[in-house]
């Protein structure tokens, strides 16, 4: 519905509303339409049904009195009426409704509708001529409005901390989403030096497994060594025996004129049980050879398998 700026000054109308008029309009002898008393007779009720933000809404004035609810009524001029509500201001005329205050705010179109039957309440309480009851419904309308305003104030400032406290909530929000990106940093990075000393473990794990391994087979060498150690005692205590058997031969042997003793194979059987190189080994067993075929030769090749046995 279009809203229709009123040519009513709107100085005038507050000032109607405001003033003492309440009491009742003043009584003039001057007739209708002159600026005078006002109009009595059929122009003294009015019935209008307004449309009003989309909704259809029926104001009926009967007796200097709005029916269906409560509120003051002041009459200007002829079918030009003054109300005052919990609603805010409202100017009726006979064709539009201009609201001053709230959501309604503006001028809407009105059209006339069938008067209302007049209502059925105690007139003494809504007399429009008394002006006890006038005052004393203006300022229950103004306590009214005062609290309506009071509460509008409370749920603003309500609003406000809800606002403000969502602000706060933000704030501990993206400090939280900081103290968790900071938490999940800290657990990576202790993952990570897990992880560094697993296979710093798994490092050293294997480091003294070499070692044992080295130590075992260390061992092992040192056995084999003293092995080798005690059959080399054992040859060179043999070939001793052997070179003390043929000392004692060859002077006799001298004086006899027979050859001095030798066992080839005895010899050949300290060599391959020596720990000696092969190249000493195959030179010295060359040599036992000769020394089977040439008995000449024994007592050299006794002495140079003494010396390469270390007797």
């Amino acid at each position: 519905m279009t809203r229709i700026y009123s040519a009513v000054p709107f100085a005038a109308i507050l000032a109607a509303i405001s003033a003492p008029v309440f009491a009742g309009p003043t009584i003039s002898p001057q007739g209708p339409g002159d600026g005078g008393a006002p109009v009595s007779g059929a122009h003294a009720s009015l019935a209008l049904e307004c449309q009003i933000n989309g909704r259809s809404e029926t104001f009926v004035i009967t007796g200097g009195t709005l029916a269906d609810r409560p509120g003051i009524v002041t009459r200007l001029d002829l079918d030009i009426y003054a109300i005052l509500t919990d609603r805010g201001r409202i100017l009726l005329t006979g064709d539009s409704a201009q609201i001053t205050d709230g959501p309604d705010a503006g001028k809407w179109d009105c059209v006339s509708a069938s008067l209302a039957p007049p209502p059925t309440a105690d007139p003494g309480t809504t007399d429009a001529g008394d002006p006890g009851a006038l005052a004393a419904s203006q300022e229950e309308l103004i306590t009214a409005i005062g609290e309506r305003d009071a509460a509008r104030l409370a749920v603003v400032e309500a609003e406000n901390r809800a606002v403000a406290a969502l602000a706060e909530n933000e704030v501990l929000l993206t400090e939280l989403a900081a103290s968790l990106h900071m938490e999940e940093t800290a657990q990576a990075a202790l993952a990570r030096t897990g992880e560094d000393l697993a296979e710093r473990d798994a490092e050293l794990s294997e480091a003294l497994r070499r070692i044992r391994a080295g130590e075992l087979e260390r061992a092992e060498l040192e056995a084999a060594l003293a092995a080798a150690e005690e059959a080399n005692a054992a040859l060179s205590a043999e070939l001793t025996a052997m070179m003390q058997a043929g000392g004692d031969m060859p002077d006799q042997a001298a004086d006899q004129g027979a050859p001095v003793m030798f066992d080839a194979d005895a010899a050949l059987a300290m060599l391959a049980a020596a720990d000696i190189g092969d190249i000493a080994r195959a030179a010295l067993t060359a040599a036992v050879e000769q020394a089977r075929e040439n008995p000449d030769l024994a007592a050299e090749v006794m002495t140079r398998l003494e010396n390469a046995l270390g007797q």
